[in-house]
């Protein structure tokens, strides 16, 4: 069993391969979806796998640090977090497991995270190095076709949001600058931002964004708190949207 050193990463516990179904586990995956029996048994005779448990708090991977394997999670749940390029502010996410860290640092000329991952709970995570994934693609083509497929619809995603229309409400303009800086549509999400940093970006006055913030705060739709805010169900605050579109 391969265990790669860094210090970042809580090395204390190690799972046995023998206590987790390999099969079951990589199927969990979008990128291995659509593999038969025979297929999984040469993957899993022939990979290199790691395996570990995260503590609670430790960091899992850092922005900016190179990319160099695919993380699958395992079990339980981490906090992803994104800072603005000027550091104007934070965004958090709570994702919890099955999930893949960034399939498309792997690739390109910069193969670095644009995200931190600490652990929120403690977690078990898996990773594949960079070498052997490629291998994968190379060998079987469902795999291939599979991570074209994610890195072609996150592409896509992107790209569709400038082209979308905004809303003349403040009220929508706020939630889709949530919405656009978000990795996953749901769940809880931190925002630490400045009223005034906040009013820039909306092109609005911090009175207005005041109002809007203890609006949907009234309505429970948001935590207002020192320095930001806490969205405890974004999917509840883009049905709100809708409603009100």
């Amino acid at each position: 069993m391969d265990v790669s050193k860094n210090e970042d990463i809580d090395l204390s516990m190690i799972i046995s391969m023998e206590d987790l179904s390999i099969f079951s586990t990589l199927l969990n995956y979008p990128i291995f979806n659509g593999l038969g029996k025979i297929d999984l048994e040469g993957i899993v005779s022939q990979t290199r796998f790691d395996f570990r448990k995260v503590g609670a708090g430790k960091t899992i991977a850092v922005v900016d640090s190179l990319c160099d394997r695919l993380f699958l999670l395992l079990s339980g749940t981490v906090e992803v977090i994104r800072n603005a390029a000027d550091h104007g502010y934070v965004i958090t996410e709570k994702l919890s497991a099955p999930m893949l860290f960034q399939t498309e640092c792997l690739f390109g000329y910069q193969r670095r995270f644009t995200h931190t991952f600490i652990a929120n709970t403690s977690v078990s995570v898996m990773t594949i190095d960079r070498d052997e994934v490629m291998r994968f693609m190379e060998t079987y083509p469902v795999v291939r076709m599979n991570v074209i497929n994610q890195l072609a619809e996150s592409l896509l995603k992107e790209r569709s949001v400038v082209w979308k229309h905004q809303n003349s409400s403040l009220t929508d303009r706020l939630i889709a600058f949530i919405s656009n800086h978000l990795i996953y549509k749901a769940g809880e999400k931190h925002i630490k931002i400045k009223m005034a940093r906040l009013a820039y970006e909306l092109n609005a006055s911090r009175l207005e964004i005041s109002k809007v913030l203890n609006a949907l705060d009234d309505l429970h739709m948001i935590k207002l708190g020192r320095g930001g805010f806490v969205v405890p169900k974004m999917e509840l605050l883009l049905n709100y949207k809708s409603v009100i579109a």
